[in-house]
């Protein structure tokens, strides 16, 4: 098995070959693509700091003994309501100083992506450890604020989850920056549990921040009131084991 060769480096398009990763083509060829959280604050040039609202399409396709991965930079398009490329999301909108601002962001991500190549490269050297890394990427965790498991189960939250919402693994800027810095520490843990503080789903918002209470308010926004927990799972959780 060779190293990864990097076939293509775009400021916002990253893709590599492992080549003879596969010793022996005993298993089909196979493409899978991935949407990665992988938002952050980011420095600018104006000295202060920005979310990014980044995603990265993370593609790893086997062809023949060979695999491969391409990393695209998206972001949040108002226009489609989805992630498209970066230079057709949101930050090319006028009130985003576009032109600035993309350029931050591909150069900023450009080293990320890079240092994940890296990652890739040293860690995922088998094709059980590339197993893993897929099964990583399709099953996220989730840590939730600690009034929703005063209300629901674990368990019942991470149904709900799944059944109503888009599930990214988040990967995990920081340690990756890190070992920019320090280039003695590996990318041990490519991936964050998501964070859920509350929800909002068709005009009802569960919301933890709002008082002192252990427990959360579970309002109504469009027609007022409150809902009780049973009220909510009748209305959103039925198709989950609550």
């Amino acid at each position: 098995m060779s190293l990864i060769t990097i076939i293509s480096d775009q400021k916002n398009r990253f893709e590599a070959k492992q080549s003879g990763f596969f010793s022996k083509n005993t298993q089909d060829d196979f493409v899978k693509s991935y949407l990665i959280n992988a938002d952050t604050h980011m420095p600018t040039s104006e000295g202060r700091t920005t979310m990014t609202g980044v995603y990265l399409k993370f593609g790893i396709e086997k062809r023949d003994i060979d695999l491969y991965y391409n990393i695209d930079i998206f972001s949040w398009s108002n226009e489609e309501q989805e992630y498209v490329p970066l230079r057709n999301s949101i930050w090319n909108e006028k009130d985003f100083c576009a032109d600035d601002f993309i350029a931050q962001i591909e150069d900023y991500y450009s080293k990320i992506i890079h240092r994940f190549m890296i990652y890739l490269d040293k860690e995922i050297n088998t094709s059980s450890k590339l197993k893993e890394l897929i099964y990583r990427i399709e099953n996220p965790t989730y840590i939730f604020h600690y009034k929703l498991l005063n209300l629901f189960s674990q368990t019942c939250l991470e149904q709900f989850q799944k059944y109503n919402f888009s599930n990214n693994a988040v990967l995990n800027i920081d340690r990756i920056i890190r070992t920019m810095e320090d280039k003695n520490k590996r990318i041990s843990h490519p991936f964050l549990p998501q964070y859920i503080a509350g929800y909002y789903i068709d005009g009802i918002e569960i919301s933890t921040d709002l008082d002192d209470s252990d427990e959360p308010l579970i309002e109504d926004m469009i027609n007022g009131g409150t809902l009780s927990v049973q009220d909510f799972k009748v209305r959103f959780m039925k198709e989950v084991d609550c």
